[in-house]
């Protein structure tokens, strides 16, 4: 028997895959546990639409992230903080370059996808990777400055 998956299933397949399997299992599991659907022609149209909609939401998502690429790359970010000398009192964080991105861009990136990768503790500019989606990251300066 022909099945569509709605949902993820270990050593079966991933949500929205047709698979085959016994009819037993099928009828026994997936279906009590609402884990699938029977692979009928209604069925099969639905999935299509699905997977439809989901491309171009995918499609929306992705191009949103490249003009939000191209915004950010265009100015370096200026964090002002306290300093003595050329060491910093503290570092710079990811949610630092977050809170600025917001005031300057009005965009919001969670500090998640913020990659520094040595602490900032000086003053100066430096490179730093955002991650916008999965395909898209941009390196965006951020100049330290004494406050």
């Amino acid at each position: 028997m022909e099945v569509i998956l709605k949902k993820d299933v270990a050593k079966l397949g991933k949500a929205g895959e047709i698979v085959k399997v016994s009819d037993g299992y099928a009828r026994n599991f997936l279906f009590s546990q609402k884990l699938a659907v029977v692979a009928d022609k209604s069925n099969i149209k639905d999935l299509s639409a699905k997977k439809e909609e989901h491309s171009k939401k995918e499609d929306r998502v992705y191009h949103l992230a490249l003009e939000k690429k191209e915004k950010i790359t265009s100015k370096t970010l200026t964090i002002k903080s306290k300093s003595g000398g050329e060491k910093l009192f503290g570092s710079v964080t990811s949610q630092d370059v977050s809170n600025e991105l917001v005031k300057l861009f009005d965009i919001y990136i969670d500090r998640k996808d913020i990659v520094i990768k040595d602490p900032i503790k000086k003053l100066g500019i430096y490179e730093v990777q955002v991650k916008l989606h999965p395909k898209v990251s941009a390196k965006v300066k951020v100049e330290v400055q004494a406050l």
